[in-house]
């Protein structure tokens, strides 16, 4: 996530999928969503999603714009909620992405950045599984970590 710089134009997403496995009798398929030069238009909405917001500001990092950094961090900060980062991706299919809230506690303290929701963010994110996955806890909401077939 820190060290290489990514470019300043955001490409649109090819989603494929890397695999299928079987855990307690139940069939799962892992996707990938991934955006380089070809695989798509231009990206125009990236700063609608926590976890690219906080990839900007981490390039924006590399490229000492503190400017930059300190609101795509905020930006990303304003999409929690208390159970997850309600960004476009979130209103969308109607679930959470854990890995957006690792991301945003690696961000900050990468950056040290002094963030007001890192503790509310640290505790959802604590929430593990028996099977080593995490998930929040809410009623209407659910995490990704994997999808059925």
């Amino acid at each position: 996530m820190l060290g290489e710089k990514i470019t300043g134009i955001r490409y649109d997403r090819r989603v494929f999928c890397v695999g299928n496995f079987t855990f307690d009798g139940e069939n799962y398929t892992i996707w990938v969503d991934r955006h380089q030069e070809g695989e798509g238009g231009i990206f125009n909405d990236a700063e609608e999603y926590a976890d690219l917001c906080l990839y900007l500001a981490l390039n924006h990092y590399l490229d000492v714009d503190k400017e930059n950094v300190t609101r795509l961090v905020r930006t990303a900060g304003s999409m929690w909620n208390g159970y997850g980062f309600l960004d476009k991706a979130a209103k969308e299919s109607g679930l959470y992405q854990n890995y957006k809230l690792g991301s945003y506690l690696f961000t900050v303290k990468a950056l040290e950045y002094n963030s007001t929701i890192y503790e509310e963010v640290e505790k959802v994110w604590s929430y593990q599984k028996e099977n080593g996955g995490s998930s929040t806890k809410l009623p209407k909401w659910n995490s990704i970590w994997y999808s059925k077939c």
